[in-house]
């Protein structure tokens, strides 16, 4: 589908940002805590931030591909094209950034270890400002943190049960959501892709009331006759007849009100048979 490659471009470089970050970030606080930018700091550093962050990554994109599962069991070309689309950007960002990244970290360990001392100065800065008081005993300092509405917060979403109680909750929902898209039906209906009630809707409204409904969104059928070289035969506009009365039996639900068939030949032999039977 077309709109595919727009909406995997726009996950790819959001997620490609994102996890950039959290890889950069964890490096620079290796960087920070070695104290050092040999080549050895640096791959140390790396390792570290692979150990670290790489789960992060990992676990954020498969459980993000992992939703955008869902919309393969759409019913509908668009949406499975855009689910198929957006996993295989996810994966490959994944990839990228677990590889990539690293080896251009290692490829010039010099530069990108070079933030180290701005970061060290930028905290000293702010210890002396008064915003870090590190005259404080850490103790106090821990305390207070764990002391805190988000720490304890935390440690609760955190715990056994609440994992066990999030995963049934996703467990429940996630069955509900499959049995309704598995009982998803498609619609030739044009009506239904605008809102009910909407401007839209009602302007088309007013458009099949005073033109013909199946001008306002046709669909065009090419009829072909397969026994005979001309359309100039008996037995083909009969048939195209019967085949036009079939797909008109098939509108059902809005399809009824806003559906007609717009054919001369459909209009003439319908009506030719109603004069006939009356």
């Amino acid at each position: 589908s077309a709109t595919a490659p727009p909406v995997m471009m726009s996950m790819l470089l959001a997620i490609s940002i994102d996890y950039a970050l959290f890889l950069l970030h964890r490096f620079k606080e290796e960087v920070g805590d070695s104290g050092g930018r040999d080549a050895e700091d640096v791959c140390d550093a790396v390792a570290s931030m692979l150990l670290h962050s790489g789960h992060t990554i990992c676990g954020s994109g498969f459980t993000l591909a992992f939703c955008f599962l869902s919309l393969l069991f759409f019913p509908i070309q668009l949406m499975q094209s855009i689910g198929i689309g957006v996993i295989v950007t996810i994966v490959t960002a994944i990839l990228v950034n677990l590889s990539i990244v690293p080896a251009c970290l290692l490829a010039c360990p010099q530069f990108f270890s070079s933030f180290g001392e701005a970061s060290g100065s930028c905290c000293r800065r702010r210890s002396q400002r008064g915003l870090i008081d590190a005259s404080r005993p850490a103790e106090n300092r821990s305390k207070e943190f764990e002391e805190g509405l988000w720490f304890r917060w935390a440690r609760a979403a955190t715990s056994r049960p609440a994992c066990y109680m999030v995963l049934a909750v996703v467990i429940a929902f996630g069955a509900l959501g499959l049995s309704s898209f598995l009982h998803l039906k498609k619609s030739m209906d044009t009506y239904l892709m605008t809102p009910r009630g909407s401007l839209g809707s009602r302007t088309l409204q007013r458009f099949g009331q005073s033109f013909s409904r199946g001008q306002t969104g046709s669909y065009h059928l090419l009829l072909l006759p397969r026994n005979s070289a001309t359309i100039y035969d008996q037995e083909f506009w009969s048939n195209a007849t019967m085949l036009l009365q079939s797909v008109a039996d098939e509108f059902t639900g809005d399809s009824i009100a806003h559906g007609t068939i717009t054919s001369p030949l459909y209009n003439y032999n319908i009506n030719r048979k109603m004069n006939h039977a009356s």
